[in-house]
């Protein structure tokens, strides 16, 4: 198989884990416990990491053009 392939599906399972995981939250009634919350709540306590993620962003779109 090719591994663009098993990438694109490890990326699509991953996703899908986490929506189910996020929608299993929500429906049991724990929305503190939703993956959005738990983001705010840790970029409030360690700004450095969503800075981080945004220079990861950057260094993987910068210059990808058309």
């Amino acid at each position: 198989m090719n591994n663009k392939i098993i990438t694109i599906s490890v990326l699509f399972g991953v996703a899908a884990l986490l929506i189910g995981w996020d929608l299993y939250v929500y429906f049991a009634g724990e929305n503190v416990d939703m993956i959005t919350n738990v983001i705010w709540t840790t970029s409030r306590e360690h700004p450095v990491l969503p800075f981080s993620v945004g220079v990861v962003m950057g260094h993987l779109f910068w210059g990808r053009g058309k």
